[in-house]
């Protein structure tokens, strides 16, 4: 299991913002203004691929296959061969997949968006394009909103998903929870009703709880989201029940592993003596209830290093800072230092935290990937793969952790049958990348392009996003 003794330097900050031989060029001219979409392939070919389909039963990598895109479906999935030719339609855009491997997109399914409120020059196009340049095909918004924090209106995320919808603007395929519920704002059983319908009106596809939430509100709302067919997700209540309460025919999701350490082993988050032997039964009441959880388990280790003082210098210097806008840089490098606890006792929380992940697993409990960006020197995009490599760290495989940021997000959201694996039929969200990916998790950054809402983007794209973005934060 790892720890923070010896020598260590953050994965992420040792690898800059892109990593590999694949390292965007950030250097060249490129527009100042949102890059528009490219024309929609009718057809596109990728030949002598690796593909990495993340169908249950298949094999993990299909070698030396030819995949072809026809009007935003998968068409083939076929190895060529001199008895057996697959033949390239005329007019297809052809790519040599020669040493590149196929996957599907990845989901982060913890994210939160609002930098778009925050007064920060950042808007829509910018957080986009940080998902796509990172190969996140599918955003999760965990914070509802309509305004900024002046009351003043700003698109939201139910607007920003109908304008992707409607194709006025490009990006990743976008879901977001409700604004949060919680004390003071809820404050009653008849409160909570009302807000719980309004936002199912307004479009939300989740209600979001939060703590403080006394165990009445919450029943209520849960029943009323049970009632409109609505998802519920978020934070325990924390209002003296523990566990059971989430479990009870009602919560889908829950955020952040150290939910379940605090509910379910004890208050801090710590772990008792023989805390893991208690692992199986609360696995085998999540699977039960039908809860899946999403860990975020990068979040204690992350708080962990940042205790150490050359840590943050590490931090504050670190290429990708130059994808922040300013003000923000400023705000993140003041409030740094830790505010509560201490090294060893982070180091503890995340170790045991990595333990329960893993047995969850073991167990069955479903689990999704989020990289929980805008936290302090947690970057849209980046932030995902960071929380990758956290699932390395505690164990898993890297089949095991592609499954979990695809598939897995798919199965959760209702779009399997569209989305999250690689076959014939499917929508073609997809991401080309140099490198195995099964055999070291970070070649799933080195991007060579991504398929997404049946458009094609090319490295050449992808870097000139990643130039607008940065030279825009960096004015």
């Amino acid at each position: 299991m790892p720890t923070l003794s010896g020598t260590w330097l953050p994965r992420a900050l040792a690898l800059g913002l892109f990593a590999g031989s694949a390292t965007f060029t950030l250097g060249s001219t490129a527009a100042m203004t949102p890059l528009a979409a490219k024309a929609r392939p009718r057809l596109l070919a990728i030949e002598n691929v690796n593909v990495v389909t993340l169908v249950p039963g298949e094999p993990e990598r299909l070698r030396r296959q030819t995949v072809i895109v026809r009007n935003g479906r998968i068409e083939t999935i076929a190895r060529s061969t001199r008895a057996n030719p697959v033949v390239i339609p005329a007019r297809a855009t052809v790519i040599n997949g020669r040493g590149l491997f196929l996957l599907p997109g990845l989901a982060d399914m913890h994210a939160h968006m609002s930098w778009l409120q925050s007064g920060l020059g950042a808007d829509a196009t910018d957080l986009y394009d940080l998902f796509m340049i990172h190969g996140v095909t599918t955003v999760y918004n965990m914070h509802g909103f309509t305004a900024d924090g002046a009351g003043r209106p700003v698109l939201g995320p139910v607007e920003l998903k109908q304008r992707l919808a409607r194709g006025e603007d490009f990006g990743p395929r976008l879901y977001s929870s409700s604004p949060i519920m919680r004390e003071p704002r809820v404050s009653s059983p008849d409160v909570a009703e009302a807000l719980v319908r309004q936002y199912a009106a307004d479009g939300y596809d989740a209600i979001k709880v939060y703590n403080p939430l006394t165990a009445d509100k919450y029943e209520r709302i849960r029943a009323v989201a049970n009632e409109l067919g609505i998802t519920i997700l978020g934070h325990s209540p924390r209002s003296g029940s523990r566990l059971d309460l989430m479990l009870n025919d009602g919560h889908d999701q829950i955020s952040h592993i150290f939910e379940l350490s605090e509910t379910a082993f004890s208050r801090t988050g710590q772990a008792s003596p023989g805390a893991d032997t208690d692992f199986p039964a609360v696995a085998r009441k999540l699977v039960e209830h039908d809860v899946w959880v999403t860990p975020t388990i990068a979040l204690s280790k992350h708080t962990a290093e940042r205790f150490d003082p050359a840590h943050l210098v590490a931090l504050t210097n670190a290429p990708w800072m130059r994808f922040v806008p300013r003000i923000m840089r400023n705000v993140w490098i003041r409030d740094a230092p830790p505010q509560f606890g201490w090294q060893e006792w982070w180091v503890e929380r995340f170790e045991f935290q990595y333990r329960l992940a893993r047995a969850l697993q073991d167990e069955g409990v479903r689990l999704l990937m989020g990289g929980d960006p805008e936290l302090p020197y947690k970057l849209h995009g980046l932030s995902l793969h960071e929380e990758m490599q956290s699932f390395v760290e505690a164990g898993f495989s890297e089949h095991e952790i592609l499954t979990i940021a695809s598939r897995n997000a798919a199965e959760f959201l209702g779009t399997l049958a569209e989305q999250g694996t690689i076959e014939v039929g499917k929508s073609p969200d997809m991401i080309l990348v140099r490198g195995n990916p099964l055999r070291r998790l970070s070649n799933a950054r080195r991007l060579e392009g991504i398929m997404l809402r049946q458009q094609w983007l090319t490295k050449s794209d992808l870097e000139a996003r990643s130039l607008r973005v940065e030279q825009k934060f960096n004015r």
